[in-house]
């Protein structure tokens, strides 16, 4: 079960990028700061950041993936559960 080790079930839950400014303005980010971080994840979730380079290869010398790839290797390897 995802979460398990906390004890309670995780779920993912779409939200707004104004939903997610106001959560962290709750959390007692500066509204600037929490709408550049909320645009940033709209960016990612845009697939902006689908981006891939060699670096991963220069460093670790193993060519690199996509996560959706690597999340999909954790699901069939039962690291991951898959809802």
């Amino acid at each position: 079960m995802i979460g398990e080790s906390l004890g309670r079930k995780i779920t993912h839950k779409s939200i707004t990028e104004d939903e997610a400014t106001s959560t962290m303005q709750s959390f007692g980010l500066p509204e600037d700061i929490a709408r550049v971080l909320a645009g940033l994840d709209t960016y990612i979730k845009e697939g902006k950041e689908e981006i891939m380079n060699d670096t991963v290869e220069k460093v670790t010398g193993k060519a690199p993936r996509r996560f959706r790839d690597f999340v999909g290797e954790c699901v069939q390897s039962g690291i991951w559960l898959k809802e």
